[in-house]
């Protein structure tokens, strides 16, 4: 999966708030490795890479944590909702009336 792909997935899927994160992960991303996968799953953007590099794994856990305080619609500020039983991080405009989870 190459960068636009995974933003177009991510775009689609979630929205545009979370496509610098792709940006990030794409820009540091270690020259022998490639990303397999992103997706959205507990609220955090996820990927999965090939092979696994444990230094590069630690940086896509930063990057998860830091997702889930950005809305995945917009970019602001966000938190996290379960919306139509499913959980995302977003801000209070695109809560949908959602449960916010401390």
């Amino acid at each position: 999966m190459n960068r636009e792909e995974a933003k177009e997935w991510i775009k689609k899927t979630c929205g545009k708030g979370w496509l610098n994160l792709v940006d990030r992960v794409f820009d540091n991303l270690p020259g022998n490795s490639s990303v397999t996968q992103t997706y959205q799953k507990y609220a955090a953007l996820k990927f999965d890479v090939d092979p696994y590099n444990e230094e590069f794994e630690n940086y896509l856990e930063k990057i998860e944590e830091q997702s889930l305080n950005i809305c995945e619609k917009c970019g602001s500020k966000g938190h996290r909702y379960i919306v139509n039983n499913w959980e995302h991080t977003r801000c209070e405009e695109h809560s949908e009336n959602g449960i916010y989870i401390e």
